[in-house]
């Protein structure tokens, strides 16, 4: 018989469930819309602007997620929710007011300063490698950055009301609005194929242009959720803000860690052969649409639940594991479904205009070896937020600077040997050890998990991926696709009967994920 606290926990374990799926369709969209920009890029501008666009973009949005996304949420949120759970209206005035005059304050002179260093960075950067044979490469990448860099601050803004919006269970705009980015620079690739004109302060200013919209559109929103704000210098130097800043501090560290080993990617991937960085940054695309469908989705509409657990230990380690099958439920099948189709999938998407059949190997090679990473950055992402919760981001930075240090000594010693999959093979075994770690520290602060209940989900799991396995290899063999449209339904199919086969296996084993999604489907049947 069920009890009273297990239906609240199904309830609330419902909810973040719901808030994933909503904060996932914007996400969706977005990341559809990210593939077309990337596609486009690709077959109007060629290798050259392409591998500069990247470089200089790679600069402030390594900014971005230290500064604007990742740390601002893992420090701001569970704050937020303690304040508003006391019912301290003077504290939160102080806390909402303070983080975002100190965002002010820090982003624009960092912004003048780097803007006016732009040549100075870059020849440190990358001046040591193959990038500079190209001739015209270097100074058009520190062109596209001067332009972009002050992108860091629309973009740090619209993650602050981001932020605001999560905490009050607003998702779905939150994540839409991104799509801006894409939406500007797919206008701006239109614009420079019709005039003929492929000309990189277009591409740089639709940057700006999209940073602009996605800050904007969110600001309406803020009305009517009764956010209390109190703008003084002394809300700057509260002890609200004193506190964000302890958590925060850690976290920058950590996100900063993690975004480094993309920077030092860049460095690395600059003094291979040309388009390495483009080929790298086009399988990255591939691989954020199921990350940020999956873990970015839930890891968001969870660390608010978990904040609001932490004073009762067993639903908040319950909270924890139901997430994590619920991550594997989605993100096994998508490893092995995006391996089984991704020698379709590239060409279909990127081998247009000036991107050449070569070329799209290259990134369908490169996406097989992210599969693994999928996971187990999948995983890191959510189980980060048990850390987050409880305001500790020491743990987590620990385990990114490990597999920060891994990578340093691993990549080039594989690099060597295998050029640019020898690097991404680098990176897949950095965060693999990166989540290991976290794993371990979480035993560590909060107990055991129930691995038995977690090695009996993923065998079953794994034997109902088997289905994905065989309906893309006998797809493949009755479908040979040597043409455009052939591919695309191949590609079609593959996807289609994979998701039938998979979740009627799923269900025949009794996975409980797969009865909650029938019976949520039974619901809207019922009420259609």
């Amino acid at each position: 018989m069920t009890t009273a606290v297990e239906k609240i926990e199904k309830k609330q374990h419902q909810s973040v469930v719901k808030s994933a799926i909503y904060f996932a369709f914007g996400t969706f969209v977005s990341r559809i819309l990210g593939l077309v920009r990337d596609s486009l890029l690709v077959a109007v501008f060629g290798l050259t602007i392409n591998d500069a666009y990247q470089l200089a973009f790679r600069f402030p949005n390594l900014f971005r997620r230290i500064f604007g996304e990742g740390a601002l949420s893992s420090s701001f949120i569970p704050l937020y929710i303690e304040y508003k759970e006391k019912g301290d209206r003077e504290s939160l005035g102080q806390l909402t007011a303070g983080v975002l005059g100190l965002l002010l304050l820090t982003l624009l002179p960092f912004s003048i300063f780097v803007s006016f260093s732009t040549d100075w960075i870059f020849d440190m950067w990358l001046g040591a490698g193959r990038f500079n044979e190209v001739p015209g490469k270097m100074e058009m990448t520190v062109f596209m950055a001067r332009i972009m860099f002050p992108f860091l601050i629309l973009v740090s803004m619209y993650a602050y009301v981001m932020a605001l919006l999560n905490v009050n269970k607003k998702f779905m705009l939150s994540s839409l609005a991104s799509a801006m980015l894409n939406v500007a620079m797919i206008g701006a690739c239109y614009w420079c194929r019709w005039t003929g004109n492929l000309s990189p302060a277009i591409l740089a200013w639709s940057v700006i242009l999209g940073g602009f919209l996605q800050f904007i559109i969110l600001i309406p929103s803020l009305r009517g959720l009764n956010i209390p704000f109190k703008m003084a210098w002394s809300s700057i130097t509260s002890e609200p803000v004193r506190r964000t800043l302890r958590a925060f501090l850690p976290s920058v560290l950590g996100l900063g860690t993690i975004q480094f080993m993309a920077f030092i990617n860049g460095q690395f991937a600059s003094g291979l052969a040309e388009g390495s960085v483009t080929q790298i940054s086009l399988a990255d695309r591939l691989l954020e649409l199921p990350l940020s469908l999956i873990a970015v989705s839930l890891g968001t509409a969870l660390l608010p639940s978990l904040s609001e657990k932490i004073s009762d230990a067993k639903m908040f380690k319950q909270e924890i594991v139901d997430h994590i099958q619920l991550l594997l439920f989605l993100c096994i099948p998508s490893a092995v479904g995006m391996w089984m189709t991704c020698d379709l999938l590239v060409p279909v998407l990127f081998k247009h205009g000036a991107y050449t059949a070569d070329q799209a190997a290259m990134v369908a090679e490169i996406v097989k070896v992210y599969c693994f990473t999928m996971i187990s950055a999948s995983l890191i992402r959510v189980v980060g937020q048990a850390f987050y919760a409880h305001k500790d981001t020491r743990l987590p930075t620990a385990a990114a600077i490990f597999g920060l240090a891994v990578h340093l000594v691993l990549a080039p010693i594989l690099m060597a040997r295998f050029q640019v999959i020898g690097l991404v093979t680098s990176t897949a075994i950095a965060s693999f050890l990166n989540c290991l770690f976290l794993f371990g520290a979480l035993r560590f602060k909060h107990g055991p998990l129930p691995y038995g209940q977690l090695a009996l989900f993923i065998s079953k799991s794994v034997v109902a991926c088997t289905t994905i396995y065989l309906s893309c290899v006998v797809v493949q063999y009755l479908l040979p696709a040597p043409t455009f449209w052939l591919k695309i339904i191949s590609l079609s199919i593959c996807i289609s009967l994979s998701c039938v086969t998979y979740f009627t296996f799923c269900h025949i084993l009794k996975i409980k994920e797969t009865h909650w999604l029938v019976n949520k489907l039974k619901r809207r049947i019922k009420r259609a």
